[in-house]
């Protein structure tokens, strides 16, 4: 059965705008074609016609400020028989709170502030809601961020491989040169041979990684990089499954992958992707760390 949710809308048209992103992350879960309606006053009711993701428009009939109690009442049964499973209250008043209350709806969710705890099942303080509101900007930009197969030798390619290996150069002890790291020639990560790909936000570049053949069995995971400006978004794991199931549809049933010891976040993920740490098995002279996974 579909999640039928209802958003209690603010009263101010700014507010509405930037209740976009709560639509956004509603729409996109994975909750078998969430419905969610909206109670909005008149004012506002426009801003939430043009958002994808918005089903029926219940404009408001209270002025600002105005309890109208009797009237709230009639409303909450009348929204009782809508079938709502949960409800976000975005303005912080108490009257905001009282017509899902009254309509019964079984979850709902919203600050708890003027005293109005006992009208909400999840009332949330402040600081929870100003991190729920990080985590949604996280997950916008996420999902924004897209990666794809191309040449290691096109200019978007070259960008992020040359970014990678000035962060080397001020990362490594010692320095990076990248004329003595011949571990990943172009031809052995490009068709026929190996696969490369590039993370784009926004359709910039800003990530890159690819997997080569090493014999019939066996390849390696090699110059997986995202730029600061991407970091937190989910894009290496991103790059990292889809080079695994490349991998995979070339006939690859163990991949490899070695890394430095300054590359503390690298040895996390991996490590949380299944990969576990393995004797030495190339001579690469930058590498401390070495890493398998059997697909």
């Amino acid at each position: 059965m579909a999640e039928r949710i209802l958003i209690v809308a603010p009263s101010w048209v700014g507010d509405a705008i930037l209740s976009e992103s709560l639509v956004a992350v509603l729409r996109d879960e994975p909750l078998e074609d969430p419905l969610v309606d909206v109670f909005a006053p008149p004012w506002c009711a426009p801003v939430y016609a043009r958002m994808r993701g918005i089903g029926e428009i219940i404009e408001s009939p209270f002025r600002h400020g105005e309890l109208g109690l009797a009237q709230r009442r009639a409303l909450g049964r009348e929204i009782r028989s809508r079938g709502y499973t949960c409800c976000f209250v975005l303005p912080n008043s108490f009257k905001s709170a009282l017509i899902p209350w009254l309509a019964g709806i079984p979850r709902r969710i919203g600050y708890g502030g003027e005293a109005r705890r006992p009208l909400l099942t999840d009332a949330r303080r402040r600081e929870r809601l100003v991190g729920a509101m990080g985590e949604v900007e996280r997950l916008l930009g996420a999902a924004r961020v897209t990666v794809d197969f191309e040449s290691p030798t096109s200019d978007a390619a070259r960008q992020c491989l040359e970014s990678y290996f000035r962060e080397l150069a001020e990362r490594f002890e010692g320095g990076y040169d990248a004329a003595k790291d011949r571990s990943a020639p172009d031809a052995e990560m490009a068709p026929p041979a190996g696969r490369f790909i590039v993370a784009r936000l926004d359709g910039d570049p800003v990530g890159c990684g690819a997997v080569k053949p090493v014999d019939g069995q066996a390849g390696e995971i090699k110059r997986v990089w995202v730029a600061k400006s991407a970091r937190g978004l989910g894009v290496a794991r991103r790059m990292l499954r889809k080079l695994e199931a490349a991998a995979l549809e070339m006939g690859l049933a163990i991949l490899r992958l070695d890394t430095n010891k300054a590359l503390t976040e690298a040895h996390a993920l991996y490590r949380k992707e299944g990969y576990r740490e393995v004797e030495r098995f190339n001579d690469n002279p930058y590498a401390h760390h070495w890493f398998e996974k059997r697909l």
